[in-house]
């Protein structure tokens, strides 16, 4: 062991990742952590991460493994790389809030607005307005228009009223 904390001048090759890199082979292994320092607070967004990765890597030389790379390293925290991503995740849901709404009020302009408006007009059929009146669908898809001619034939049913052109053939609603 050439640099490290107490290890330097030790021999390291009973631990198993390294004994596999004097073999040739890279190997890494994930462990418990002993500690070192007290925990932090437990509403501590740094929280520790109590494992560590050790890597163990041979160098080659001339087809044979003239040293081993060993390091460890603690992994990132989970909570302390949301913390640090935030403004990305508040992005994210702004957009998906903005999307929904917009999607809400197409869907309420071209489909629900025409529709309470027909219920509303069969309303006021029913309970004696027989007041001619068009509907509105400049928005509508397109069967609801087919609907409206439904309705103003059904309206001029009601009255008696036989002179109002009513379709001859079944109107066949499209989408």
């Amino acid at each position: 062991m050439i640099a490290g904390r107490n290890e330097v001048g030790q021999s390291l090759a009973h631990i198993e990742e390294v004994t596999a890199a004097l073999h040739g082979q890279y190997r890494a292994v994930l462990r418990i952590r002993k500690p070192d320092k007290p925990p932090p607070p437990i509403y501590s967004i740094s929280r520790g991460v109590g494992v560590h990765v050790f890597s163990a890597m041979p160098v080659i030389v001339g087809n044979r493994v003239a040293a081993v790379i060993y390091t460890s390293r603690t992994p990132s925290n989970i909570f302390d790389n949301l913390y640090q991503e935030r403004i990305k995740f508040i992005l994210a849901g702004l957009t998906v809030i903005v999307a929904t709404i917009v999607i809400g009020l197409v869907f309420s302009r071209t489909i629900t607005r025409p529709m309470r408006e027909l219920v509303d007009r069969a309303a006021r059929i029913g309970r004696g307005d027989r007041a001619r009146s068009s509907l509105s669908l400049i928005t509508a898809p397109a069967s609801l228009p087919n609907c409206r001619t439904a309705f103003s034939a059904s309206r001029s049913n009601c009255r008696g009223d036989r002179t109002t052109s009513r379709p001859s053939r079944p109107t066949r609603l499209t989408n």
